[in-house]
């Protein structure tokens, strides 16, 4: 054999390769269900929670907002999936809307129940549960977003409810431009 045939040789196992990797994990992600992906992250909700299996999400009781983002309920800190609040320094003021996104979330949740849903991805890398918050009914992710006191922030996996967060930026956006966030605080 030549170096040309070697080359071609080469060239044609790499292709092969490619092709039955490819196919591999093609075959292997049509073999999951969107059933299987639930109940996985079913099972990612119970482990993070607590070792108790419930019928539907799991309900816990907020007992702190700490900003347009991220709550505690039941000892556990909540960072809510798929938004981006403005953030409350530690020091220094906070902007008007940063603060809005807060009282609107302490008036909505603080003692309430709700249930979550942990995201494919259940941490983030400061150890909070990555989670979409349900209140009566209502996905609270896109309700914040909605009201225009946050943006939305998808990051994979955790994505979804991607198109409802999408959908709550439009009408967040439109609210965004006739709100004095500063006003709404009063």
């Amino acid at each position: 054999m030549d170096q040309r045939q070697n080359r071609r040789l080469v060239i044609i196992i790499s292709f092969l390769l490619t092709l039955i990797l490819v196919g591999g994990s093609l075959w292997y992600w049509q073999g999951l269900d969107e059933d299987s992906l639930s109940q996985e992250n079913q099972t990612k909700t119970t482990t993070i929670i607590g070792d108790q299996k419930r019928d539907s999400l799991p309900f816990l009781t907020v007992t702190r907002v700490i900003d347009g983002d991220t709550i505690e309920a039941d000892q556990e800190r909540i960072r809510l999936i798929g938004l981006d609040a403005e953030e409350i320094p530690l020091e220094g003021e906070a902007s008007c809307r940063a603060l809005a996104a807060k009282k609107y979330l302490s008036l909505l949740l603080l003692n309430q129940e709700i249930e979550i849903e942990v995201g494919q991805e259940p941490k983030d890398k400061y150890g909070r549960t990555l989670a979409y918050v349900f209140f009566d009914q209502k996905l609270i992710n896109a309700k914040i977003i909605e009201e225009g006191l946050a943006d939305v922030w998808l990051i994979a996996p955790n994505i979804k409810y991607h198109q409802q967060l999408i959908e709550a930026q439009v009408i967040g956006q439109e609210k965004q431009e006739n709100i004095d966030f500063c006003q709404q605080l009063n």
